[in-house]
C-alpha cells in the first residue's frame, strides 16, 4: 500500500475532528519538511483554535506510528499554538538522537516556552478537547497516524506531574488536577 493509499482520508479526518482550515503557515527555513494549519471546529464547545502539523509524518522521528502534532488554544492565541508547534516540531526533528514521540513524553525548560506566559513545559498526550483526532484508521482499519496533543504546562503543573512521577499515567493526573482546580488548560495565559 503506497503512502498515499495509507492517507486517504486524513485530511477528512482532521476537519470532521477540529473543523476546517482556515489559514496555512509554513516554518521559516529551507523547506523544514512540514507545514501547520489552523483550524476552526464549526460545533464550538468552547472558542478554541487548532494548530495541527501536516507532513512530519513522513520525516525521521521516532515514533511507534507516523505522526502529526496538534496545540489547541482559545481563539485568540493563534500565534501562540503556531509557536508551541513548531517548536514541538523541530524539536523531534533537531534532537539527536530524537526524542520518542508518545503519549506521556514530557518536555520542560526553566524559560517560559512563549514569552510573557507561565507555560515551562509540554505533554505529549491525547487532546482532552478533541480526542476522536488522536487515531486516523487507515483505508485498512489499522492505525495509520497518531495525533499527538501538547498540552502547555504551567511550572505547577511541571512541579505536580515530576514529584512522584510514574511517566505512564500523567495525562491522567494533569487532567484531574485541571478538573480539580476548575483550570482553562487551553488559555495560554492562565495563571501558574
Amino acid at each position: 500500500m503506497s503512502d498515499d493509499d495509507r492517507f486517504e482520508g486524513l485530511a477528512e479526518h482532521v476537519v470532521r475532528h477540529l473543523g476546517p482550515a482556515t489559514k496555512r503557515w509554513d516554518p521559516p527555513g529551507d523547506d523544514p519538511g512540514y507545514g501547520v494549519t489552523l483550524h476552526y471546529p464549526e460545533k464550538r464547545p468552547l472558542p478554541v483554535v487548532s494548530a495541527v502539523t501536516n507532513g512530519l509524518r513522513f520525516q525521521p522521528i521516532r515514533a511507534p506510528k507516523p505522526s502529526e502534532l496538534l496545540c489547541t488554544l482559545q481563539t485568540g492565541q493563534e500565534q501562540e499554538a503556531l509557536h508551541l508547534v513548531d517548536g514541538a516540531a523541530q524539536y523531534l526533528l533537531r534532537q539527536d538522537p530524537s526524542p520518542l514521540a508518545v503519549h506521556g513524553h514530557l518536555v520542560a525548560g526553566d524559560d517560559p516556552l512563549v514569552p510573557e506566559t507561565n507555560v515551562r513545559g509540554l505533554l505529549f498526550a491525547v487532546s482532552p478537547v478533541f480526542p476522536d483526532v488522536s487515531v486516523f484508521l487507515g483505508p485498512d482499519g489499522e492505525p495509520a497516524v497518531q495525533y499527538l496533543a501538547l498540552l502547555p504546562l504551567t511550572g505547577s503543573d511541571l512541579q505536580f506531574l515530576t514529584e512522584d512521577d510514574k511517566g505512564h499515567d500523567r495525562q491522567d493526573r494533569l487532567w484531574e488536577r485541571w478538573r480539580a482546580n476548575k483550570a482553562e488548560f487551553w488559555d495560554i495565559r492562565r495563571p501558574d
